[in-house]
């Protein structure tokens, strides 16, 4: 405080606030509000209002400085530009919403959370989902008490009281600190936007974009004119949520009562029968198709998977969009795979692969379980009704460490869509995309000294490491989950640090505006709305979620 009081007399050099440049008076604020300094806060905050600053840095402004100052001055800021169009009107509609909410007028914050709600129908619609949560305590507190179950405020408890405090510290020694696990757009992704590489110095985060597009999606998915995303159906994030919608649960509660599905059964016989014809008309370009049925024929089912996959791997080189790096041989050279020069008749065969065709092959993939394959021929049309993939082996990770199984599908959706051969360019590998370094620290902690990095191919072994990894994430940061998820991408020493930078009382839902990973800001939203809609498909609420941030302390685990 005395070093923050020491720098604001700097700043202000004796000049009255009038003469004191918006830029200035803003980092003042900052500086006030770092230090705790509230009264410091307003004085800046007033003198933000009192202007006529363009909408972005009033946003900016309330943003920052939320948490740490008069409510009453945050949303005089958000007034107006709330009702702007695009991004930036839809953010500063929820922070207006949550302003309310804090300011204890209940009724105008429902209100506004509804119209977020309906405004927000984006492929990732993260404010329409921290609005239907929002809602339970608005409701609650326009009646005077809180529902059964259900968090209250800001005063909420953590989504998940403990995932079990047996998470390992076995390589608590491992000097490590640069993570990790994920790359939100595994495939010719930029490794320096990833947590494997060195961390990118000073990007700023994108004012809450709501609305992902297509090219933001793993690069490994066919652009077949065939293929549209459908409608959204009844029920999903975006319509307007009923009066007496149920309280959200939280993560122990979803844990303690999740109930396994039944094992999706293998059509091998409708897969042999859909590869004959394919295997005819395409052998020549696709020797692949013949392997396949051949060995459906003797039983060998995931080997049959591997054929359809090198399959689709040469219909995107012959197209155009080459995957550069998959499979044991790009994990053993920690490179890309070595070219193949095609001629030119073979490359126009290969083109000639209809979308009726990959349609099937697609059918194909699902018949078989490997849904890689599927969403690797079929598009965006397999992708949007977020398959189930693995599903045996993700609740079986999950159940054995204390996880809702949405979220692991959640986190697979988006790391890999799904293919369990995938490499990234940074290095991480499969479903859940693992790095190398990171597996060898899961591996010492769960004691499986035969690891070598291609286990993380197999999909057993890739969402079981995965489950450990994320468990013990949301067990650091006290059960929040969107914390927990921030660090499988960016690095939990590196949440630390944003943490640690921000006002203390700052919620958790604003200090998620301020990741300044770029890549790390964007994947934290597509995966908590992945999540959200994988429990819709089971009729689930989303689970409640706290928007208290965590004391920071230092983390003994160092991955």
């Amino acid at each position: 405080r005395e070093q923050a009081t020491r720098r604001l007399r700097q700043l202000r050099a004796g000049r009255p606030w009038g003469r004191i440049g918006t830029a200035r008076v803003l980092l003042m604020g900052r500086v006030a509000a770092r230090a705790g300094l509230t009264d410091e806060v307003d004085a800046a905050l007033a003198e933000i209002v009192r202007r006529n600053v363009p909408p972005g840095l009033r946003l900016r402004a309330a943003l920052e400085l939320s948490g740490a100052g008069d409510d009453t001055h945050i949303l005089a800021l958000l007034e107006g530009v709330h009702d702007r169009p695009g991004n930036i009107g839809l953010q500063a509609a929820y922070h207006r919403a949550r302003t309310l909410h804090r300011l204890g007028r209940a009724a105008e914050a429902e209100i506004a959370f509804l119209e977020v709600i309906e405004r927000d129908r984006g492929i990732t619609p993260f404010y329409a989902m921290w609005s239907e949560l929002q809602l339970d305590d608005v409701r609650a507190s326009m009646i005077g008490s809180c529902l059964p179950d259900a968090t209250c405020g800001d005063e909420a408890a953590p989504e998940a009281s403990a995932v079990s405090t047996s998470a390992s510290t076995d390589a608590s020694a491992s000097t490590d600190t640069s993570n990790t696990d994920a790359s939100a757009s595994t495939v010719e992704s930029n490794p320096d936007a990833h947590p494997g590489a060195e961390a990118p110095v000073g990007v700023e985060a994108m004012a809450g974009a709501s609305e992902e597009h297509a090219e933001q999606v793993v690069q490994t998915l066919p652009e077949s004119p065939l293929v549209s995303l459908p409608a959204k159906p009844e029920g999903e994030i975006g319509a307007v949520v009923e009066e007496e919608a149920a309280p959200s649960p939280n993560l122990e509660a979803v844990v303690a009562n999740f109930t396994p599905t039944q094992p999706q059964e293998l059509d091998v016989e409708r897969a042999i029968e859909t590869l004959a014809p394919l295997a005819e008309e395409y052998g020549d370009a696709y020797p692949w198709f013949g392997r396949a049925h051949d060995y459906l024929l003797i039983g060998e089912v995931d080997e049959a998977g591997r054929q359809l996959y090198e399959a689709f791997l040469a219909w995107r080189e012959a197209s155009g969009r080459p995957i550069r790096r998959t499979g044991r041989e790009s994990v053993a050279r920690g490179d890309n795979r070595p070219r193949q020069f095609l001629g030119w008749e073979l490359k126009r065969k290969r083109r000639e692969l209809t979308g009726e065709a990959r349609l099937a092959l697609a059918d194909v993939g699902v018949a078989l379980g490997d849904i890689g394959v599927s969403t690797g021929f079929g598009g965006w049309d397999r992708v949007a009704e977020r398959p189930r993939a693995y599903a045996a082996q993700v609740e079986a990770a999950a159940s054995r460490h204390g996880l809702d199984p949405n979220l692991l599908f959640a986190i697979m959706r988006v790391e890999s869509v799904y293919q369990k051969e995938i490499v990234s360019y940074a290095g991480a590998i499969g479903l859940c995309q693992i790095m190398p370094r990171t597996g060898q620290l899961i591996a010492n902690s769960l004691h499986r000294s035969d690891y070598t990095a291609a286990d993380l191919l197999d999909p057993e072994t890739n969402l079981e490491f995965a489950a450990w990894y994320l468990r013990s994430l949301i067990e650091r940061f006290d059960g929040r989950v969107p914390l927990a998820i921030a660090s499988y991408n960016g690095g939990p020493h590196n949440v630390r640090q944003w943490m640690a930078s921000q006002p203390e009382d700052m919620p958790l839902d604003v200090f998620l505006e301020h990741i300044p990973f770029e890549q790390t800001h964007r994947y934290v939203r597509r995966v908590l709305t992945h999540y959200r809609a994988y429990r819709a498909q089971q009729g689930l609420p989303m689970i409640s979620l706290s928007t208290d941030l965590p004391a920071v302390r230092t983390d003994t685990v160092a991955f």
